[in-house]
């Protein structure tokens, strides 16, 4: 028996009370329903017959944390026999489903003990057909249909339609909810559709949503972008030449003479936006691409676009290594907001590649994109860290080794 603590006892009077009695019979499985509020009491035995009362009212014991009585009136029934009786005792109560606020598979019928002065969860079972709920006890006291506090969870795609989503429905106040997404890339008129995170009361970039305490109503909410040039991945050094392009416009604006600055594939607005996207969401970039260099309290393109060439600048010293790692990875972040490919789109785990050799979260090889994205960021942050290795698995990927493409 699943024991609730409950709150402070209430004296059962009120300003609605009534009580009917039952003629109990000796005999097995006696069965007396009380015809104005349904009550159904079902002795396995009685050994000296009686009479069984119930008194049906409004105000009763508080119901425990996280529970509330279900709406309507009666709310507690008080069953009392003079009978004798023996082993267990079966009770059955209607209840009003318009008055249920959640799920009525959630519905507890719970008994008052009166000794230890707490609620106690009596429920075999809830037939909601008939709108009946069921318990087994075995003494008499007083009864009330509870349901937990509950909220729903509404779970959608943006733009909708994308894929089917689980995880909605009603959750206890309190409980932990996730969303949850099958795929992580779905195709729309042959145009590739990729998911790029949770939002609404929803966090994360994996399939599976960060926690979502249900505490309230509560959206979460798949968003997708289209990927016009997935599979269209480049190499550090296209994205070297764009940074380079865009910075060395920038510095000529200044007055600066600068010869042969070439032309860009990727437009100037395209670039910073990417930046800027990078500078958001990577751990291991924030705050050091978009940042303010000359402390005039303003951000200009100039300063985010030579913040990007510095990571990309030829490497040299005792630091190289750690140097080719950054820019590689600069160069994967860069792939991933061109939607080349995206975060949950996975990676072989043959050993013709690198992916399956390095653990993250306690799972064998980088399954995924995001996951050797994190890998990198982590290592990145050691100071005794594999610099070597962060460098080849970002220089794979973005020589479109081992991408499991429709993923």
């Amino acid at each position: 028996m699943h024991e609730n603590e409950g709150g402070t006892a209430v004296a059962l009077s009120s300003t609605f009370s009534a009580e009917f009695e039952v003629n109990t019979p000796i005999g097995t499985d006696v069965i007396v329903t009380d015809p104005v509020s349904g009550v159904t009491v079902k002795f396995a035995e009685v050994t000296n017959a009686g009479v069984t009362i119930v008194t049906t009212s409004d105000i009763g014991p508080t119901p425990p944390i996280g529970f509330k009585i279900v709406g309507g009136s009666p709310q507690y029934y008080e069953i009392t026999t003079t009978a004798e009786y023996a082993v267990t005792i079966e009770i059955a109560i209607p209840y009003d489903p318009a008055q249920v606020k959640g799920s009525e598979g959630y519905l507890k019928l719970m008994q008052w003990d009166s000794v230890e002065a707490k609620w106690k969860d009596v429920t075999t079972w809830v037939d909601e057909v008939n709108n009946v709920i069921y318990g087994q006890v075995t003494a008499l006291s007083i009864f009330a249909v509870m349901e937990s506090e509950q909220y729903y969870l509404t779970v959608q795609t943006e733009p909708l339609g994308i894929a089917t989503i689980p995880g909605e429905g009603w959750y206890d106040e309190g409980e932990t909810a996730y969303a949850i997404l099958a795929i992580g890339l779905d195709y729309v008129d042959t145009l590739a559709y990729g998911f790029v995170g949770w939002s609404g009361d929803a966090s994360g970039w994996d399939l599976i949503s960060e926690p979502i305490i249900m505490n309230a109503p509560k959206t979460a909410i798949a968003n997708w972008e289209a990927g016009p040039v997935y599979e269209d991945v480049r190499t550090i050094g296209f994205w070297k030449h764009q940074v380079n392009v865009w910075y060395f416009t920038e510095l000529e604006k200044t007055g600066m003479k600068i010869r042969g600055i070439g032309k860009a594939q990727i437009p100037e607005d395209e670039l910073i936006a990417y930046l800027t996207f990078i500078d958001t969401n990577s751990d291991y970039f924030r705050g050091k691409i978009v940042k303010d260099n000359d402390g005039d309290g303003t951000i200009i393109n100039l300063e985010i676009l030579q913040n990007a060439y510095n990571f990309l600048e030829t490497p040299t010293g005792p630091e190289s290594m750690k140097m080719r790692a950054e820019q590689q990875l600069l160069a994967l972040w860069l792939n991933l907001a061109h939607k080349a490919f995206f975060w949950n789109t996975q990676l072989s785990q043959d050993t013709l590649y690198i992916y399956y050799q390095y653990t993250y979260d306690d799972a064998d090889g980088l399954a995924t994109i995001g996951e050797a994205i994190r890998f990198c960021e982590a290592e990145l942050t050691k100071t005794d860290s594999n610099y070597e290795a962060v460098k080849n698995i970002c220089d794979s990927i973005n020589n479109n080794l081992g991408i499991i493409w429709g993923t």
